[in-house]
């Protein structure tokens, strides 16, 4: 956090974290323990989003997105987002990147 504020001129407003998806819905974690896989994404986002407000950075979450259950919006691996679904977190990501572009100039 601290080199992209420094990237930033310092001006931590202009800088946005992305949480993590939760992938413990997807083929992939088949077989796998799912509820420990949905708290441990849940334990680093808090983290993460905890160290952004400390900072003073944005944050957008697009784990509910990644929460989704559509079947397009995996690849073939059953675990990666597919284009729709970096789509939809493009629609969650945008306004936060606008605000923290039209930050004033302090």
């Amino acid at each position: 956090i601290r080199r992209a504020v420094a990237l930033a001129a310092g001006r931590a407003g202009r800088v946005v974290m992305v949480s993590i998806p939760d992938w413990s819905g997807t083929p992939f974690a088949e077989g796998r323990d799912r509820v420990a896989i949905a708290t441990a994404v849940a334990d680093y986002n808090s983290i993460a989003r905890m160290a952004a407000e400390t900072a003073r950075v944005r944050w957008a979450d697009v784990t509910p997105v990644s929460q989704q259950s559509r079947p397009d919006w995996l690849t073939a691996d059953g675990l990666h987002p597919s284009e729709q679904q970096y789509a939809a977190w493009v629609d969650v990501i945008t306004p936060i990147v606008h605000a923290a572009i039209l930050e004033p100039l302090l």
